[in-house]
């Protein structure tokens, strides 16, 4: 649960199963920066910078106080 810190007072909430892809080369990286990330990076080219693709094939929606989430699988 990615961003939620108590699942007990989060509204909704997302989980999504996948296969993961880290990319490090220049013309991904160039492709999706955007300047928002200049406050936690110093460019597309910062070594801890990198892409990641996330290729679900299941995600469930959560809401408090529904006993089920909603499923969507791909």
């Amino acid at each position: 649960m990615l961003g939620v810190t108590d699942s007990q007072t989060a509204i909704s909430w997302l989980q999504i199963q996948g296969r993961a892809e880290i990319f490090e080369d220049a013309e991904k990286k160039n492709a999706v920066w955007y300047d928002l990330l200049g406050s936690i990076f110093s460019g597309p080219k910062d070594p801890n910078y990198v892409v990641c693709k996330v290729t679900p094939h299941q995600i469930e929606y959560y809401t408090m106080n529904v006993p089920k989430p909603e499923i969507w699988q791909a």
